[in-house]
C-alpha cells in the first residue's frame, strides 16, 4: 500500500459526525478521484455543461482518458483527495471531493494541448482556449510561476461541509511547499466563487458568461453572472 505523501489538513464537524482530510492522492486512488470528477464536475461545471460533454459517453470517455493521463502517467497535475477518515489500517475512507492543478511558469505556460476526437471535447477546449486569451496570468500578475487551479468538485452528499474552501487553502500550502509565490483559479460557480472569498482570494478579473456564450455560439445554464479569476498568496 503506497503511504500518502502529504496530508494537507484535517478537519471535522461535531454536528455531522464526520472526519475529513485533504492528502495528495495515492496513485492507486486517482483512478477514484476522476471518477468522481467525471461524475460531477462535468455535469455541473458552467463550461462543461455549455460544451455538452455530459450528453455524449464518447466525449467523457476521452476526457477521463486525457485527465488519467496528465494526472498519473505525466504526473503534471497536482492531485488532492478530500476523504472521510476510517479505522482500517489506511485511515482513508471514501472520496468525497478533488482538487486539480496545476504549476506553470514563464517557460510552461498554460496551454491546451489536447486534440480531441469528439466535437463536445472540442468545444471545452475552444471554450479553455477562449479562457486563456483573456487574461494572460503570469504576465497581468508579474510573476514568473503560480499554481492554477484545473476544477475542484465536490461530492453532492458532502456539500456545506466546507470542503471547497479547505481545498482553496491546501493550495496555498502547495504554493508555499513548492516557493510558488501565489495560487491561482477560474471560478466558474458560485459555491467556488463564495469559497475562494472565504479564503482570502481576490478577484483580478473577470468576464461575462452571457457575452463570453454569444462568442462561442453556447449558452451557459446554471453559472454566475460572471467567471472570476481570482489569487491568494501561498500561505
Amino acid at each position: 500500500m503506497t503511504v500518502p505523501k502529504k496530508v494537507w489538513s484535517r478537519f471535522s464537524r461535531k454536528e455531522d459526525n464526520i472526519k475529513l482530510c485533504i492528502l495528495d492522492a495515492p496513485e492507486e486512488r486517482i483512478d477514484q478521484a476522476i471518477d468522481l470528477y467525471i461524475d460531477h464536475f462535468l455535469a455541473e461545471e458552467p463550461f462543461s455543461l455549455a460544451s455538452g460533454i455530459k450528453n455524449n459517453e464518447k466525449a467523457k470517455a476521452e476526457y477521463r482518458d486525457f485527465k488519467y493521463h496528465e494526472s498519473k502517467e505525466l504526473k503534471k497535475l497536482h492531485v488532492m483527495i478530500c476523504c472521510k477518515e476510517s479505522e482500517d489500517e489506511t485511515g482513508l475512507g471514501e472520496i468525497v471531493g478533488v482538487s486539480f492543478s496545476l504549476m506553470t511558469t514563464t517557460e510552461s505556460p498554460l496551454v491546451v494541448t489536447l486534440k480531441p476526437k469528439t466535437k463536445e471535447l472540442q468545444k471545452l477546449m475552444e471554450l479553455w482556449d477562449g479562457m486563456i486569451e483573456l487574461f494572460d496570468v503570469l504576465n497581468a500578475l508579474k510573476v514568473s510561476k503560480c499554481f492554477e487551479g484545473m476544477g475542484i468538485i465536490v461530492h453532492p452528499d458532502y456539500r456545506g461541509l466546507g470542503i471547497a474552501q479547505e481545498f482553496l487553502r491546501a493550495r496555498r500550502l502547495l504554493a508555499k511547499d513548492h516557493e510558488v509565490p501565489i495560487t491561482i483559479g477560474w471560478m466558474s460557480s458560485t459555491g467556488t466563487q463564495i469559497a475562494a472569498q472565504r479564503e482570502g482570494y481576490e478577484t483580478v478579473f473577470e468576464f461575462s458568461f452571457e457575452e463570453f456564450g454569444k462568442k462561442h455560439g453556447v449558452s451557459f445554464e446554471n453559472s454566475p453572472k460572471t467567471c472570476k479569476i481570482m489569487r491568494a498568496q501561498a500561505l
